[in-house]
This record gives C-alpha cells, structure tokens and sequence, in this order.
C-alpha cells in the first residue's frame, strides 16, 4: 500500500508522496487521477530528484474542493510554501499541467515547467468531454491503447477513480467547465517550458491554432509531439516520460 504523509495548508490537510533526493520536483498527477497512479514515473524520477507529488484533483480528502484551474494553482503554492519547497521544477499530466503553468504563471521565480498532454483549448460540451472519457477507458481496459499495462489500470483503477468523481460531482462538474472556457492568451509563462503531447490525445488537439495561442503565451516554450500516444501515456510509458523530463531539465 502506497504510504502518503500529511502536510497541513491552512485548513486542508494535504497527502503527498515524497521519494528521492536531490533537486526538489513537483509533480501534478491528472484530474480523477492520484500521485499512486504514476508509481513507476516517479520511482524513475527519484532516482535523480526529490520527488513530491500532492493528491489534489478529484481524489483527495479536501474539506473544500477546488472548482477553477486558478484556486488549484493557489493550492499547490501554499502546499508548497507550507513545506519551505524552493522550486527546482514543476511536472504535471493532464490538469495538472496547465495548473504547473498558472503556477508559473503566478510567480516571477526561475524553475522549470514540463506539461505532459496538457488541457488545451476546446469546443464541446460535459457530455462530450464524458463520452471522451469513456471511450478512452474502454480502450484502455481492452488493452487497445496503451498494453497490458492500460488493462490493470483501467480495471483496478478506473473504477474506483469513478467512484471519487462522482462523490465530488459538484466540484468535478466545476472544474469540467474551468477546463473547457480555459484560454492560454491571458498567460504570461517566462520559465523555461517543455510539452510532451501524445499526438493520440483523445481530450485535446494540439492543432495550428492552438499552437500559435499556446505560443504567444509562453517566453521560452519547447514542444515535443509523440506519434501513437494517447492521453494517458505517461502512466504506461513511465521511462520514456522519466527520460523527457530529465533530458531537458538536467
């Protein structure tokens, strides 16, 4: 069983992992997801980094759940503040990323931002950001993407990851909608940045104009597509991700 430490932040008591040794990195797991979701990932990365990894989206044991990509930055800051953490670098997936980028977004501090298939814009609505979802899983369960190892996600973790969205359905609608209105034009990011984008991404589409939006926004931004990877590929991809991250931080 995965052990989780506990740090207080005003009046949540946040859960994180903490692993290795070296120059401290943040990481962000994905909405729905947990920091135990990417064991493997981050048993790579502590190999040369002290890995801390919040449970913050959508499964947690938040008294008040963030609605807005904005209150989730401003969670993560005092998290990080809370525990005296001066940024080395800040690694997310999914949701976690674009909260990376408000968090560098928000503070002047050099570190580096790496964001794997990060929210992007787009124009649908609940329902078809849910009928993605579960075409995504199904895949996944069957082992159509993502292997043998999307099958014991999908089948010992999906479900339970149902479970806690719906417990929190008010907030997950919340932030459901936070992700769809999300626009990069009013970002400023001046750290350096990577994107990783599994160009299978059954939720976002990294097209032209997204592109040149996301372009605009941030002063010193590399993006890296990967053919044949979904959304989720960081979870059964964890070395080549680990290899990323350390490629362009170190």
């Amino acid at each position: 069983m995965t052990k989780y430490r506990i740090q207080k932040v005003e009046q949540e008591n946040i859960h994180y992992l903490h692993k290795g040794s070296g120059a401290p990195l943040v990481f962000l797991h994905g909405f729905g997801c947990s920091p135990s979701y990417y064991l493997p990932l981050l048993n790579h990365l502590a190999n040369k980094f002290e890995i801390i990894a919040p449970k913050m989206f959508g499964i947690n044991y938040l008294k008040k759940q963030p609605a807005s990509i904005n209150e989730y930055a401003e969670l993560v800051l005092g998290f990080c503040s809370s525990l005296g953490v001066e940024l080395y670098c800040m690694v997310g997936h999914s949701l976690g990323s674009i909260v990376a980028f408000k968090t560098g977004d928000i503070l002047s501090e050099y570190f580096y931002l790496v964001g794997m298939n990060p929210v992007l814009p787009v124009d649908y609505d609940l329902l078809g950001f849910t009928a993605r979802a579960i075409y995504k899983n199904i895949r996944e369960s069957l082992g159509i993407t993502g292997g043998f190892r999307a099958v014991l996600f999908g089948n010992t973790i999906l479900l339970p990851a149902l479970f806690n969205l719906l417990k929190n359905m008010s907030a997950s609608i919340d932030t459901v909608k936070d992700i769809r209105s999300f626009t990069y034009n009013d970002m400023n990011v001046t750290q350096p940045t990577l994107i990783l984008y599994g160009e299978k991404d059954e939720f976002f589409n990294l097209d032209d104009r997204v592109n040149e939006q996301i372009k605009c926004s941030f002063a010193h931004l590399t993006i890296k597509r990967l053919n044949k990877l979904n959304h989720d590929w960081p979870i059964f991809h964890p070395k080549l991700a680990a290899q990323e991250i350390s490629d362009f931080i170190i």
